[in-house]
């Protein structure tokens, strides 16, 4: 360990403010670690990567990204490690970042039932376990309202399959799950093309799925359920499933699923408070943020001012 005087020169190298402002950086950065079962400290130079990318999709600007960069090697100078934010290929994501920024400002977009629906439409005649994997990420990840982290830490002991014809999903790590205590998601089975229910039963029987991780990595035709899938591997599968069925994967990210779910339920006429529970949100402001996103509500609420006269 370092002498305490040597700790607070170290301390003393950035402003109290700036350092003030590194913590809910590293806490995040900490918290993505831990959800995929990797190490903050010292932290690979792709799980960084894969941080920088997720930053990115969500909207985040390159300044704040810059900032969780700067928090993430102070964490490590602080403790006499090479940061992995000077790693070269961490350099190329965070530019290819900086140039994508550049260009004209685009949010995340959502996945809809329509795009679902051609999904799994995919499912009768491929063998694919890429396919498979990718269109039951996206259909169980609109509506049980998960993050790209959450899916991929379901295991097959976290399935639950009631008399009625329903399923119960645990997830035992979520961003909002302050007290690590998992949240639980019930989906009832429904008379769609989609269902969930249906979905992830046939997913289990067609692979032989017993244990381990229901997004396994891959590579050809063979899999390990072991292991689950990475960031940037799901990305690039989503491009190519969209692709599959003609739909342009430019604006689509591991996040379209979460924010489909939203505007479905926003467009489902749910209530402020219903859609705080549907989507595990602990306040009205996420709720008002994914709102603000839809263009299809604003059509309508143009169409009923318009109405009035």
């Amino acid at each position: 360990m370092v002498s305490g005087a040597a700790a607070q020169f170290m301390m003393k190298s950035r402003a109290e403010s700036t350092i003030r402002g590194y913590d809910p950086s590293w806490m995040r950065f900490s918290q993505f670690c831990l959800e995929r079962s990797e190490s903050a400290l010292p932290a690979s130079p792709m799980v960084v990567a894969d941080f920088i990318a997720e930053l990115a999709d969500i909207g985040l600007s390159v300044p704040t990204i810059e900032k969780s960069l700067a928090a993430i090697s102070f964490e490590h100078k602080k403790f006499f490690m090479d940061s992995p934010t000077l790693n070269s290929g961490v350099k190329l994501v965070l530019e290819g970042v900086r140039r994508e920024h550049a260009k004209p400002s685009r949010q995340v977009k959502p996945f809809t039932l329509g795009v679902i629906s051609k999904a799994v439409s995919l499912l009768s005649s491929t063998d694919s376990i890429m396919v498979w994997r990718t269109v039951w990420r996206m259909t169980v990840g609109l509506f049980a309202m998960l993050r790209f982290s959450e899916v991929t830490r379901i295991s097959m002991e976290h399935i639950f399959f009631s008399d009625d014809g329903n399923m119960r999903l645990y997830i035992p790590r979520s961003k909002t799950d302050q007290r690590s205590k998992g949240l639980t998601k019930w989906l009832p089975a429904i008379d769609k093309d989609y269902c969930p229910v249906a979905l992830t039963r046939a997913y289990i029987k067609k692979f032989g799925l017993v244990k381990g991780f229901l997004q396994p990595r891959s590579q050809g035709r063979s899999f390990t359920s072991r292991e689950a899938i990475k960031y940037g591997v799901a990305r690039d599968n989503l491009s190519r499933v969209l692709e599959m069925i003609g739909e342009p994967s430019e604006g689509y990210t591991e996040h379209s699923y979460k924010r489909g779910g939203a505007l479905a339920a926003l467009e489902a006429g749910l209530t402020t408070r219903e859609q705080m529970l549907f989507g595990n949100w602990a306040s009205e402001r996420m709720v008002h943020l994914y709102s603000s996103q839809s263009a299809s509500l604003h059509h309508d609420l143009v169409r009923r001012v318009a109405a009035l006269q």
